[in-house]
C-alpha cells in the first residue's frame, strides 16, 4: 500500500512527502539506509531523483524546469 500527501512544512522552504507504506517494507528500508549511513528522507530523495533523471532519459518526462524555476 502507498499512500502520498503533500504536506506543509513549518520549518523549510521544501515542501514534505509523507509517504504510508507496509511495516516489513520500513523496516527493510530503514535497514537498508543505516548500512548506507544515509537517513530514511535522504535516501528517498536520491531514489525519487534518480526514478526522475530516468524518466526524462527514456524520455517519459521532458527536462524542463517547474513553475518556480528549480529542476
Amino acid at each position: 500500500m502507498l499512500a502520498v500527501q503533500i504536506a506543509p512544512n513549518m520549518t523549510s522552504k521544501k515542501p514534505r512527502l509523507l509517504v504510508v507504506i507496509d511495516s516489513d517494507l520500513k523496516e527493510e528500508f530503514e535497514t537498508l539506509c543505516e548500512i548506507e549511513n544515509r537517513s530514511m528522507s535522504n535516501q528517498a530523495v536520491t531514489l525519487i531523483k534518480n526514478f526522475v533523471d530516468n524518466a526524462k532519459r527514456e524520455g517519459k518526462l521532458s527536462d524542463r524546469t517547474n513553475s518556480k524555476g528549480s529542476k
